[in-house]
């Protein structure tokens, strides 16, 4: 998502509400989504990607949205 529709759920109250997840005001989020039969399977592919953007030197931050109602605010 860049930073016009960032914006925008920033002025919408409902939207707004669900930003607990973003970290200060960055110009883009990228959303990856994984699919599995367990959060055991899920974790090695997460820390994987996790290693794989670090190794990049960006300014990575990161958020795990593991169980349901937390997927659902994302």
């Amino acid at each position: 998502m860049d930073r016009f529709i960032l914006d925008c759920t920033r002025l919408n109250a409902e939207a707004a509400r669900l930003r607990d997840f973003i970290s200060g005001d960055p110009g883009a989020i990228l959303i990856i989504e994984f699919y599995g039969d367990t959060t055991a399977e899920l974790l090695p592919r997460l820390d994987a990607l996790e290693s794989s953007l670090r190794a990049l030197n960006g300014e990575w931050q990161f958020h795990r949205a593991i169980d349901p109602a937390a997927q659902a605010r994302v």
